[in-house]
């Protein structure tokens, strides 16, 4: 009992000490704001492009003709099982994903498919590590597996005589991403307060003790 006055000074310090170890500036700025809502209202532009460009690998999009993808759930276990893939891609082959859509409807546009696309899917990638397919120099898409796919929303669906709302995707991808973004740095702190109280509980109390008798 007589070392816990010592045993709370070394968590205090420990604590602040972990803390400098783990935060970096764009988490310490999302850590600042009550909720996610507030901090994608209150952040600058420079903060918000740079949370995106760092962070959002794992977001992208799926062009589509299939109006009802269930939200939530893998391109594996949709219920449709034909041919959900804007190029093509069936279950078995993988599933395409873009991150610049506007390139990818031209494109399909130009190749004249049977059925243009124009179901617009937010989606993330389980891994974020998809394989990019680069086509006339620009990123056009990634190639995924069914199952490493998941439907977070639908954005919209797009008339095929009109281009894409690429400003509406992109908003509702960047709030997507921002969201996450706080959500992890909130869990920063509880991280940082379960390494803290291992690293205490583990200490030696022959130092503590030792310290008090002298």
């Amino acid at each position: 009992k007589k070392s816990d006055p010592i045993d709370r000074l070394l968590a205090t310090i420990e604590e602040q000490e972990v803390e400098t170890k783990v935060e970096e500036p764009l988490v310490q700025e999302a850590r600042k704001y009550k909720s996610a809502d507030e901090f994608i209202k209150n952040i600058n532009w420079k903060t918000k492009y740079e949370i995106v460009e760092k962070y959002g690998n794992d977001y992208e999009y799926h062009l589509s003709t299939e109006p009802n993808f269930e939200i939530g759930k893998t391109f594996a276990e949709q219920k449709t099982k034909g041919d959900i893939g804007a190029r093509g891609a069936s279950m078995g082959e993988g599933i395409y994903t873009t991150k610049n859509p506007q390139f990818w409807e031209s494109q399909l546009a130009y190749e004249k498919n049977a059925e243009i696309p124009t179901h617009l899917y937010l989606v993330k990638i389980k891994n974020g590590k998809a394989p990019n397919i680069v086509e006339s120099g620009f990123e056009a898409q990634t190639l995924n597996k069914p199952n490493e796919a998941v439907i977070v929303k639908k954005i919209l669906t797009n008339k095929t005589d009109k281009p894409l709302d690429i400003g509406m995707a992109n908003y509702v991808r960047e709030k997507y991403i921002l969201n996450d973004f706080w959500n992890k740095a909130q869990d920063t702190i509880k991280t940082t307060a379960k390494t803290v109280k291992k690293e205490v509980e583990t200490k030696p109390k022959a130092f503590t003790t030792n310290a008090l008798e002298i």
